[in-house]
């Protein structure tokens, strides 16, 4: 049996195990570089989005600050009922008269407020009726309300028909009928529009209760006393002012209110 010896390696065996080794260690060397360079830029990933929150962060708080103070400085228009007046013109050969509804406006913000649409009506209806939905434009002396401790007075009027007398009428809303004023205001102001719809009912005092209330004896009552005797009530369809997007307001070509009572 003979052995045989493997030969010894020379200098070009030496070489590629160091080339191998080298090699392995530059491997090793990339891999950590890598490493080193992933987490830097993790690094620097989450410092920007740290950032781009913080900025988010800002923007937000200065849009609520901005919303804030537009809320706090712009228009605001109060809208309040005042009283029913009968205008009579009765004549020896003729009875002619017609009433008239107040509508108090006025600006309680602290800019102007720009009128884009102001409309109402003033009208007698059956107490189980619905109220019609077309209204007319109001006569406002500017289109616009300067914040004001003055308030504008609009008034709106109701003619009945020829053969209806006043009696007729004071006896209607005693019994089956009612006034009703209502209506619709829409207003710029700081960039955003506003919209306040309001609606209220005539509630009248039964002959002289509205005296008796106040300790006064009770008196005859003409029957203008007994249309102007009452006070005005809030229905359902009476609404805070809310804010509106532009493609919600709908510009009204109403003429100003001529409607009469029904017979």
């Amino acid at each position: 049996m003979r052995v045989v010896e493997a030969p010894d390696k020379d200098g070009y065996d030496k070489a590629s195990v160091w080339i191998n080794l080298a090699l392995a260690l530059i491997g090793v060397c990339g891999i950590c570089a890598a490493f080193i360079t992933l987490r830097k830029l993790e690094r620097q990933t989450k410092a920007t989005e740290d950032a781009a929150n913080a900025a988010y962060g800002s923007v937000a708080f200065a849009e609520a600050q901005f919303e804030l103070m537009k809320e706090k400085e712009r228009a605001r228009l109060e809208v309040t009922p005042g009283t029913i007046t009968v205008t009579d013109m009765t004549t020896e050969m003729f009875e002619f008269f017609h009433l008239n509804a107040t509508l108090r406006i006025r600006n309680i913000g602290a800019t102007r407020a720009y009128i884009t649409r102001g409309e109402m009506r003033f009208i007698l209806v059956d107490r189980a009726s619905e109220l019609p939905d077309d209204l007319y434009s109001m006569t406002l002396p500017d289109q616009f309300f300067d914040p004001s401790i003055d308030r504008t007075d609009i008034t709106a009027h109701f003619f009945p028909d020829d053969k209806v007398t006043m009696k007729m009428v004071a006896d209607a809303i005693q019994g089956i009928q009612t006034a009703h004023l209502y209506g619709v205001i829409e207003y710029e102001t700081l960039g955003g529009k506003w919209r306040r719809e309001f609606s209220y009912r005539w509630d009248i005092f039964m002959s002289g209760l509205g005296l008796g209330y106040l300790g006064i004896s009770s008196m005859p009552q003409t029957d203008a006393d007994r249309i102007e005797g009452g006070y005005w009530t809030p229905t359902e369809r009476d609404k805070s002012e809310y804010p509106i997007s532009k493609e919600d307001s709908s510009e009204s070509t109403a003429e100003v209110d001529t409607a009469r009572p029904p017979s």
